[in-house]
C-alpha cells in the first residue's frame, strides 16, 4: 500500500515559484517540469523509506530531469510523506533547514 504524498505550504511556494520561472523560459516547461515532479512523488509514495536521510529525519529526492531536491519527512502511522522543500541545486542547504 502506497503512502499519501501532501505538501507543505512552503513546498507549495518552492512549486509555484519553478513552475512560474520555467513557464517563462519556454513554452510548456513548466509542465515538463510538474511531468518530473509526479514522477518522483509517485516513486516517494511507493518506497519512502527507501531515500538517504540527510538531515535528522528528513529524506532526500532527486528530480530526474531538473536540477531539484525534494526535501520529506515520512510520517507513521499516518503513512505519508511530507514534502517540506523543493529546492534548486543551487540554493544554499540553509534555505531548507530553517524550515525544521
Amino acid at each position: 500500500m502506497s503512502y499519501a504524498v501532501v505538501t507543505t505550504p512552503d513546498a507549495d511556494a518552492d512549486l509555484f515559484d519553478a513552475c512560474s520561472w520555467y513557464a517563462e523560459q519556454s513554452e510548456d516547461l513548466d509542465l515538463d517540469f510538474l511531468d518530473d515532479l509526479r514522477e518522483v512523488t509517485e516513486q516517494i509514495a511507493l518506497l519512502p523509506n527507501s531515500y538517504p536521510t540527510v538531515y535528522k529525519s528528513i529524506r532526500l529526492a532527486l528530480m530526474r530531469r531538473f536540477p531539484y531536491k525534494v526535501f520529506f519527512i515520512v510520517e507513521e502511522p499516518e503513512r505519508q510523506a511530507v514534502l517540506l522543500a523543493v529546492i534548486h541545486h543551487a540554493r544554499h542547504p540553509r534555505t531548507w533547514k530553517k524550515r525544521v
